[in-house]
């Protein structure tokens, strides 16, 4: 009888409870949903459940044999039905795959319609090459992995009203003849890239994935990047459409815009001083070091693990005014701890999601220790809504696969602020820069455009497909809020301050760490040197 009980508590109420949540589900959300669908859908806490799963991967992986173990010592149960218990994890695994699979094909606006008119859209907006994937798709919505892989290997082309090649044209009408269904690439995508990057975030594997995107040329980069270098978002005064009709207009308006953030976050959120010691972690292409040692006088250094970042800032860098050393972020935080050495700002530009969900807390820790008692550390980081809907799923699992291996930690904001806070930081500020980001997006899909024969002519037409159509898909992305970009100012968090406690000392800011008033509101420091 205890063994039936037993049986039933670790088995089958887990997999009624999968089972049960899908038919929920179902009903919850009929095929006829419309694009505010997200309004009516009630999540649960899978997500957070997965991140909590992912930070502790030997308690994700061995947990159930853990259990296991504990039932069979503690509770008397016979060892092999300890050890089927512990069997049934995959199980639940692939389960959670099936349903999400099944789930997918018939959700919203991933369902079929009518033949006839996906296929006069299709007419519209695609151009077949291969006879065979015509006869397959021709009528039917196309899985968004499946026409993705066409579109790199030219069995289709993407073309608008006039006739000629325009990915954007057919990315604005996606919904109508492709379909955001989860494919047998896609699972095989998050066990074979996701989820082992996340089991082996180590600097050899860092290395190999910053050395693949990041050397290739700095070439390919600046065929779609402004002057300034910056892969990242830029602040800009006008969503006019009409900004992005003239090249060079345009691209004088990106390098303002980029200017503008670079100005925002050495002097509004970083509060920069001359001779003030700053640290870049993923300094790129040296954009920010170069302004900040530049028009704010600081003393920065930046890390990369691109021997081509840093030969082109060495080659902009005329009066040697910036330290750029070619090491993992580890090893040199590593060293600096056990050094002692402080920094007055770090900033850390859309890096930090290539540390990965499990080393996080390490990595903010390790930032922590660096950093002055009344330092600053300013965290630009991208992440997925938390309100996530298939079409995001997918594109996410595209960056990973096809445009940023390793950066699992691209998580809804949620997350980000728990990691921050628990490993002692005060959130200053935040801003969502997802708008911005998008039209800076755009701005380098339109230069992509505008570069392709360069491109073609030295990387070839995948790799150029597979650019493009990162770059359009994520502009609408972007815009329609899918994922974004934040600006996170912060500073140590301490039990007391100044103004809350009498000093131990005759230094209260050696008692206490900061003075928080004259920081937040007077923008003073004044930690001991």
């Amino acid at each position: 009888m205890l063994d039936a009980l037993y049986t039933i508590a670790f088995v089958v109420v887990p997999g009624v409870y999968l089972l049960g949540g899908n038919v929920v589900s179902a009903v919850r959300n009929p095929l006829g949903v419309t694009p505010k669908t997200i309004e009516t859908q009630r999540k649960g806490y899978g997500v957070q459940i997965l991140l909590a799963l992912l930070e502790k991967p030997l308690v994700c992986f061995f947990g159930p044999v853990y259990v296991a173990l504990f039932l069979s010592y503690n509770c008397g149960l016979p060892f092999l039905w300890a050890f089927l218990i512990s069997l049934t994890y995959p199980v639940y695994v692939l389960l959670c795959c099936g349903i999400l699979f099944t789930q997918s094909q018939e959700y919203g606006e991933a369902s079929q319609g009518i033949p006839s008119e996906i296929e006069k859209k299709q007419n519209e907006l695609l151009v077949f090459h291969d006879k065979d994937f015509k006869k397959e798709w021709l009528g039917k919505k196309i899985p968004m992995e499946t026409a993705i892989e066409a579109y790199q290997d030219q069995k289709i082309d993407f073309k608008g009203a006039n006739g000629k090649d325009d990915i954007m044209n057919t990315m604005m009408s996606r919904y109508e003849i492709f379909k955001f269904s989860v494919t047998k690439e896609n699972i095989a995508s998050i066990f074979q890239d996701l989820l082992r990057r996340v089991w082996k975030h180590d600097e050899d594997a860092d290395k190999a994935d910053v050395s693949d995107v990041y050397n290739r040329g700095n070439d390919f980069y600046g065929w779609f990047l402004c002057d300034k270098m910056l892969y990242s978002v830029g602040l800009w005064p006008s969503s006019d459409p009409q900004n992005f009709d003239d090249n060079k207009k345009m691209n004088e308006m990106m390098s303002e815009a980029q200017t503008k953030k670079l100005d925002k976050i050495c002097s509004e959120l970083c509060m920069m001083k001359p001779g003030m010691k700053h640290l870049d972690l993923g300094c790129g292409w040296g954009a920010l070091i170069l302004h900040a040692t530049g028009k704010y006088k600081v003393e920065s250094t930046g890390i990369t693990l691109s021997q081509e970042q840093a030969n082109f800032i060495a080659g902009k860098d005329t009066e040697k005014r910036t330290d750029v050393k070619v090491i993992n972020a580890w090893t040199w935080l590593d060293e600096k701890i056990k050094e002692g050495v402080k920094y007055d700002v770090i900033t850390c530009l859309e890096m930090s999601e290539h540390i990965g969900v499990r080393d996080y807390q390490k990595f903010c820790h390790a930032v922590r220790q660096v950093l002055k008692d009344d330092g600053v550390f300013y965290l630009q980081i991208a992440g997925l809504r938390r309100n996530w809907q298939y079409e995001d799923l997918l594109w996410g699992l595209f960056m990973n696969r096809y445009v940023f291996p390793g950066a699992d930690a691209s998580c809804p904001l949620y997350w980000d602020v728990e990691q921050l806070e628990r490993s002692g930081f005060e959130i200053r500020s935040i801003g969502n820069e997802g708008v911005h980001y998008g039209l800076t997006i755009y701005a380098w899909y339109k230069n992509w455009l505008h570069n392709k024969t360069k491109v073609v002519a030295k990387y070839g037409e995948h790799s150029w497909r597979n650019w493009a159509i990162f770059l359009s898909w994520s502009y609408l992305i972007a815009m329609q809020g899918s994922s974004t970009v934040y600006m996170i100012a912060l500073t140590k968090n301490f039990p007391n301050d100044v103004r809350s406690r009498k000093a131990l000392s005759k230094d209260a800011i050696a008692d206490f760490g900061i003075n928080r008033a004259k920081l937040v509101v007077d923008k003073v420091r004044d930690t001991p040197k």
